[in-house]
C-alpha cells in the first residue's frame, strides 16, 4: 500500500504542478470491480447520459486510484433509498462501501449526503448560462468529486485549487478552481475510505 500512496502523491502533484493536461480516454471500469470493496455511483433517472457518466467517473478513478462501480435506478427509488440508509446495502450489495447518487432534479437540492454511507448531487443549472462542452464536462467532473467527498464526511476548504474550495459553490466559483482534490480533501478522504472498506477499496494497481 505504500507504493499506492507513492503514486497517488505524485499524481496530486503533478495535476498541481502542471494543471489542467490534455487526457487520453479513461479506461473501462473492471468488471471485477464490484466483486470487491468500492464507491458505487448511481444515475439517477438518466441525469447524464452514459459517456458523460463514465467521462465523469474515469476522472474520480484517476485522481483517486478507487474500485468504482456504477448502477442506475429511478427517481423513486432513490426517494426510498435515502430515506433508509440501511436498505442501501440490501439493493446495492455489501460491497458498496459508500454511494454517490447522481441526479437532475429542478426542485431537489444541491447537494444531501449522510457521512459515510451516501451522499446526493443535483446536475440542475450547470448548464443554465449556456456554456461551452468542455466548460460543462469539468463542471460535471467537480460535482462527482463533490458528490464522493460529501459522502466520506470531507467538507469544504480554503484550497482555491480544491473542488472542495469553499469558493467553489456557485458556477463563477465553480469555474475558477481546478478538477483535483487539495491535500485538504484528498488525504482525509483516502484515510477514511480506507478505514470504511479497508486497503481493498483501492484499486490492486495502487497496491502493488
Amino acid at each position: 500500500m505504500k507504493k499506492g500512496l507513492l503514486v497517488m502523491l505524485v499524481a496530486y502533484s503533478v495535476v498541481m504542478a502542471k494543471g489542467q493536461v490534455r487526457e487520453k480516454s479513461f479506461p473501462a471500469i473492471p468488471p471485477e470491480s464490484k466483486d470487491t470493496e468500492h464507491v458505487l455511483f448511481v444515475n439517477v433517472a438518466g441525469a447524464l447520459d452514459r459517456d458523460a457518466f463514465a467521462d465523469a467517473v474515469g476522472k474520480v478513478k484517476s485522481l483517486m486510484p478507487l474500485n468504482v462501480w456504477t448502477n442506475a435506478i429511478s427517481a423513486s427509488l432513490v426517494k426510498e433509498l435515502v430515506a433508509k440508509p440501511e436498505t442501501l446495502k440490501k439493493t446495492f450489495g455489501e460491497k458498496a462501501i459508500v454511494v454517490v447518487f447522481v441526479e437532475r432534479n429542478e426542485r431537489g437540492p444541491s447537494f444531501m449526503q449522510v457521512p459515510g454511507s451516501w451522499a446526493l448531487i443535483n446536475l440542475r443549472g450547470l448548464d443554465k448560462d449556456g456554456p461551452e462542452a468542455p466548460v460543462l464536462r469539468e463542471r460535471t467532473r467537480k460535482m462527482f468529486l463533490k458528490g464522493l467527498s460529501h459522502a466520506a464526511g470531507i467538507g469544504s476548504n480554503i484550497d482555491p485549487h480544491c473542488a472542495m474550495w469553499c469558493g467553489s459553490f456557485t458556477l463563477e466559483g465553480m469555474d475558477k478552481t481546478t478538477t483535483s482534490l487539495g491535500p485538504y480533501a484528498f488525504f482525509p478522504m483516502q484515510e477514511t475510505l480506507k478505514a470504511l472498506g479497508g486497503a481493498q477499496i483501492f484499486s490492486v494497481s495502487a497496491q502493488q
